[in-house]
């Protein structure tokens, strides 16, 4: 079972008499310990998505499926408690209260859960290299520093289904890579992580790239490295590979971002990504060796 779908999704704002479309019928469908990363320009509608398959908002038109249960019609209280009971979110504002020390963001979303577990919070704190600033306030953490706790407190019910907003938006190399790390052992547990980011180096981690642009999905593909973490599924000696054709580098000096689609796009497939299992190259025979021309064997027989 899919940890979550979205069935051609659609979302509307109106201004008066002008008309936005935010979302223009996306589908696509999230597996355990899959790490996806959500790419696009900026007002291509990733904020949107991810509010809408959190159950945030609700869309126009089509369906969020989560954990295999229909939540986009779903009342508001509904939709709050499966989001609380599957959904952890890192949004752009680090989750944080300014009120609440580190430790006590940590804890609130276990106590309105009816799960306080003061040392599953000091753990979460530990475990992003916060034991030391347990105490401290949002106002007092640096902006990497509020990126790791805003993780811990989106892992602290631990989410089969971590959603993040520019997860390493305005953090150095040195704390993207410890975000990368954390969410990579995330996905081991067997949690699906989807990320939308400007990040290239995050979307080089991730198993699989969705690219948004102007509200539509315009590219699927997945990861031509392995898996690499334990439990990750696929056959041994797989590799993931699109059956389209992946968009070659921008020329120097266009100006086109990275994850620009081409300007002549191929065509898209009915099927976005298959797996398959690429053998050995054949080992050629070679010439004998003295040893085998005394045994009167060839080289490789």
């Amino acid at each position: 079972m899919a940890t979550l779908a979205a069935l051609d999704l659609y979302r509307f704002y109106h201004t008066g008499t002008e008309e936005t479309r935010a979302l223009r019928g996306g589908s696509f469908a999230l597996d355990p310990d899959e790490f996806v990363a959500l790419v696009g320009p900026s007002g291509s509608g990733k904020s949107t998505l991810l509010a809408c398959l959190a159950g945030l908002d609700v869309p126009d038109g089509g369906q969020v499926e989560l954990m295999g249960e229909r939540i986009a019609r779903l009342p508001e209280p509904e939709r709050t408690l499966r989001r609380r009971r599957h959904v952890g979110m890192l949004t752009q504002s680090r989750n944080l209260l300014p009120g609440l020390t580190a430790e006590e963001n940590v804890r609130l979303p276990m106590r309105l859960a009816g799960r306080p577990d003061g040392g599953r919070a000091a753990g979460l704190l530990a475990d992003v290299g916060l034991d030391a600033r347990r105490g401290a306030m949002p106002s007092e953490l640096s902006g990497g520093e509020a990126a790791r706790a805003g993780l811990a407190v989106a892992l602290a019910l631990s989410p089969s289904l971590l959603i993040a907003d520019e997860p390493s938006a305005e953090v150095d190399a040195a704390t993207e890579a410890d975000l990368l790390r954390l969410l990579s052992e995330r996905c081991a547990a067997g949690s699906a992580v989807l990320a939308a980011t400007h990040s290239r180096t995050l979307a080089a981690s991730a198993t699989r790239v969705l690219r948004l642009d102007d509200g539509r999905i315009v590219d699927d593909a997945r990861s031509l490295k392995p898996r690499t973490w334990p439990g990750a599924s696929g056959p041994r000696g797989a590799r993931w590979r699109p059956c389209c054709p992946r968009p070659s580098p921008s020329p120097p000096g266009t100006g086109s971002p990275w994850w620009a689609p081409p300007a002549a796009a191929s065509p898209p497939c009915s099927t976005s990504w298959r797996v398959s299992t690429i053998p050995a190259p054949a080992r050629s025979p070679g010439p004998p060796s003295a040893r085998a021309r005394r045994c009167g064997r060839s080289r490789w027989g």
